[in-house]
């Protein structure tokens, strides 16, 4: 797998693709090596590590009758 990553965005990784998917970017962007359990929006890339940025719970469903 490899993440593409933005150092515009404070090196979100902006998508995640099979090796064979990749395609060309321009600079700054840059593609790396990256875990299978790696999201798009949900890491950032930083010396070498990726950091998974963690998800909001999900909200509770209205309770019947509200």
């Amino acid at each position: 797998m490899k993440a593409l990553v933005s150092p515009m965005q404070n090196n979100l990784v902006v998508e995640v693709e099979e090796n064979e998917n990749i395609f060309e970017v321009a600079e700054p962007l840059f593609w790396v090596d990256c875990p299978d359990d790696i999201e798009a929006g949900w890491a950032t890339y930083e010396d070498g590590e990726f950091i998974v940025i963690p998800q909001p719970p999900a909200p509770n469903p209205p309770l019947p009758g509200n």
